[in-house]
């Protein structure tokens, strides 16, 4: 056992913490790990980022990045900061840390290592953001030495920040980060390759949601994509003309978008992949959610010779007339013959999201990305349908109960009839997000008491 590991210093320095990491030049851990060495470098994922701006770590920090194991609002894209002397190389770090947690909306941990780093952020938290959690000596030598590294940390963690502010359960606004729950082949669909999807299912599904995890991910892995992603929230829309502009002004806040129609939309997003950097190395990534009324004004909608007035034209049916320069009178769906136009040039790449209304328009055979009417499965679609389905019995459970386990509300050991009637209350739920983090909160709000009553 050495020294560091059995207590026997009153000082932890970095050094020893890199030579636990591996981190040295050879690269290689000495034969005596500490308890925490697999803990941390399976929360890394083997994947290590040293923040330095020496040769060696010696006396300043250490970041590691990683995914904290619980199921926590602000879990996921982490950073734990190891934080020695107090330089102005260290300030720097530790800075540059807060920013990143803030703009990720994720946790950030300073271990301090020394009474002076200890000191020294105190004095600083008001500098911090509200996500980063200040570990003192004390605190840092019972993390790392405790046999449970785990549950030692997850107690740091709820010692020092409400549990409240955690709680992943959302319904006011779409899920992300540490608050989204499963559908990784999903995720991995959207963010892999090329491809263009239409996401279709059921309201309180997880959509927007799914799209907001995409998006969440690509800055994750500092994905060139990222920066080029563009979300439009297209719900309430009713005029095509109106929704060309809208989706011009989310791209670039300019006076020109303000003046777009239908019929400029792809000269001016033509202009826009030539001219602003962002989409210089790849075409804007346009992700349009809640499409259900536009689609269906669209599928009505035909285009019209071209005319001195080319704003749209309303009918009582809320199909609209709409001008598009080279394209056919009377083609439906001017909206996607023109985002189909787009892609064809490479100015975009197209995510579209609804409810049964994108079903519809994929199996209609006047989809402007349809290609095979006659394909063995029915009309083929260049917008690969994705289907968001309900959850599994298994996914639901992990979903509601790891939460309540992780934020110690419940102990399916030792409250097995509560327990017992949160799975009860579950299968209710039928396996839609919504309802199941309405639930959650619910639920909170019941055991919240019980958890003052004993605490």
């Amino acid at each position: 056992m050495s020294d560091f590991e059995a207590g026997a210093r009153s000082r932890i320095t970095v050094d020893e913490i890199a030579i636990h990491l591996g981190v040295l030049e050879n690269g290689v851990p000495p034969g005596v790990a500490l308890r925490f060495y697999k803990f941390l470098t399976d929360l890394s994922k083997q994947t290590l980022r040293l923040h330095r701006c020496r040769p060696h770590p010696t006396k300043q920090t250490l970041t590691l990045s990683c995914d904290l194991p619980f199921r926590f609002r602000g879990a996921g894209d982490n950073h734990i900061v190891f934080v020695g002397e107090i330089t102005d190389e260290s300030q720097q770090s530790i800075e540059v840390a807060s920013k990143e947690s803030a703009a990720r909306k994720s946790i950030c941990i300073f271990f301090c290592l020394t009474q002076d780093a200890e000191s020294h952020l105190e004095t600083q938290r008001h500098l911090l953001n509200s996500r980063c959690i200040v570990v003192g000596v004390v605190g840092t030598r019972q993390v790392f030495l405790s046999p449970e590294p785990r549950a030692a940390l997850r107690d740091a963690i709820l010692e020092r920040v409400s549990r409240r502010s955690l709680i992943p359960f959302v319904t006011s606004e779409p899920a992300e980060g540490g608050c989204f729950f499963g559908r990784e082949t999903e995720v991995e669909k959207l963010t892999s390759g090329d491809q263009d999807y239409a996401l279709c299912g059921a309201g309180g599904i997880g959509k927007s949601s799914l799209l907001r995890q995409m998006r969440w991910s690509l800055r994750s892995r500092r994905d060139d994509r990222f920066s080029r992603l563009v979300e439009v929230d297209m719900l309430g829309m009713s005029d095509l003309n109106a929704a060309a502009r809208f989706i011009a002004v989310r791209i670039t806040p300019t006076r020109e978008a303000h003046d777009v129609s239908l019929n400029s939309l792809e000269p001016f997003l033509r202009r826009v992949r030539s001219g602003d950097a962002r989409f210089r190395e790849g075409p804007i990534d346009l992700v349009l959610d809640e499409m259900d009324t536009v689609l269906s004004i669209d599928r009505r909608s035909t285009t019209v010779q071209p005319d001195s007035d080319s704003r749209c034209r309303p009918h009582g049916d809320h199909s609209q007339k709409i001008q598009i320069d080279q394209t056919r009178p009377g083609t439906r769906y001017p909206l996607m013959q023109v985002l189909r136009h787009c892609r064809i040039q490479g100015l975009i790449r197209l995510t579209v999201s609804g409810r049964q209304e994108t079903n519809t328009i994929l199996e209609d055979t006047e989809n402007p990305f349809s290609v095979d009417p006659k394909g063995p499965g029915g009309t083929v679609s260049r917008l690969r349908q994705l289907r968001v389905e309900p959850l599994t019995t298994p996914e639901a459970e992990s979903m509601l109960i790891k939460p309540l386990e992780d934020l110690k509300y419940l102990d399916r050991n030792e409250q097995r009839g509560l327990f017992r009637d949160a799975l009860q209350r579950l299968a209710k739920c039928k396996g839609i997000p919504f309802h199941i983090a309405e639930l959650g909160l619910n639920l909170i709000d019941e055991l919240t008491p019980r958890l003052h009553s004993t605490g």
